[in-house]
């Protein structure tokens, strides 16, 4: 056999019987000029379909994050004012629909949605308290006309999903107690 070439011969003798045996380099199972494109289609699937939606996913949970903070922010400055009241209603009513206007734009999931949604329903009930408390230095004339008003506000906010279910029931429960006085 000669290593410099290609190709190779073997002749075996033996026994009166002559074989040749021709032996012909194969040429690689993958072309050198296809290596380069192979590499390439593997790496832009592998980056296409693991790193890019890994990036895009952090970039969202990192601007939800964010909305989500603005927005806690936006409900924490109302306690501010030292006492809630009717006054702040307004600014609560524009945040709650701020809040549902990210959520169905997708700026905010589902879980941040339903977190904001909790803090904004304690903000009404302090706000619908601390009108029934005010309640208590009124003649009983002007208690029956402030309790049906403030009755139907509550009703209405809870319609309106401003105030969960648990927030209302404390709410009537507070209220039916000034109706039995």
């Amino acid at each position: 056999m000669n290593e410099d070439k290609p190709e190779a011969t073997l002749n075996i003798t033996k026994f009166g019987a002559s074989y040749t045996a021709n032996f012909k380099a194969l040429p690689p199972p993958i072309p050198p000029e296809y290596v380069a494109t192979l590499f390439t289609v593997v790496v832009t699937a592998f980056v296409g379909t693991w790193l890019i939606p890994a990036i895009i996913g952090w970039r969202r949970a990192k601007k939800q994050g964010s909305k989500l903070d603005h927005y806690h922010n936006e409900v924490k400055s109302l306690y501010n004012d030292v006492e809630l009241n009717s006054k702040d209603t307004k600014k609560l009513n524009e945040l709650k629909n701020d809040i549902a206007d990210d959520y169905s734009k997708g700026r905010i999931n589902k879980e941040q949605y339903d977190k904001l949604g909790e803090e904004i329903s304690v903000y009404y009930r302090k706000i619908f308290t601390n009108e029934i408390d005010s309640m208590k230095n009124l003649s009983e004339n002007e208690k029956v006309k402030q309790l049906s008003g403030i009755k139907s506000n509550i009703e209405d906010a809870h319609a309106e999903g401003k105030i969960n279910e648990l927030h209302y029931n404390l709410l009537k429960e507070r209220l039916g107690n000034y109706e039995k006085k």
